[in-house]
């Protein structure tokens, strides 16, 4: 399964064993997505998915593959925020509540928020596993991340 959460945009596709692309996502509505907690946080605005507010993971529900991805190559084109913080989870399912328990999270983070801590798990790590200490995208801009 893979979710996403709190990314600010993102367009999403998963290539299948047939090198053939399919995207996971229609670009009107959440068809074939299921939010948890909060669900009010995320929207359809100008065909990508929004996100914004508290947290919330959008998981895939839908019917390719029957949301259950093994060996898979995704990609997703993304633009955050200033200060916003996300990531793609893979090998998830879904929860009610709370952070994934189990997967793994391609971060999504350009910016951080001024202060004491600074983040070093930014765009392109795969969080607490191999971690991208510099930023390699600014925010407000499309990019994409596979």
């Amino acid at each position: 399964m893979i979710a996403l959460t709190l990314a600010t945009m993102v367009l999403f596709s998963y290539c299948s064993p047939s090198d053939e692309w399919i995207s996971l996502y229609d670009g009107e509505s959440l068809e074939g997505w299921t939010a948890s907690e909060n669900t009010d946080s995320w929207k359809i605005e100008d065909g990508a998915i929004v996100t914004g507010g508290e947290r919330s993971h959008l998981f895939y529900t839908g019917e390719v593959l029957d949301h259950n991805f093994l060996n898979f190559e995704f990609s997703v084109d993304v633009m955050t925020q200033p200060n916003s913080n996300s990531g793609v989870y893979v090998h998830t399912e879904f929860q009610e509540e709370g952070w994934p328990a189990k997967g793994y999270e391609c971060q999504v983070l350009n910016s951080t928020i001024p202060g004491d801590y600074m983040e070093h798990k930014l765009s392109g790590s795969i969080y607490a596993v191999r971690n991208v200490w510099k930023a390699v995208q600014a925010d407000k801009e499309w990019y994409w991340q596979a």
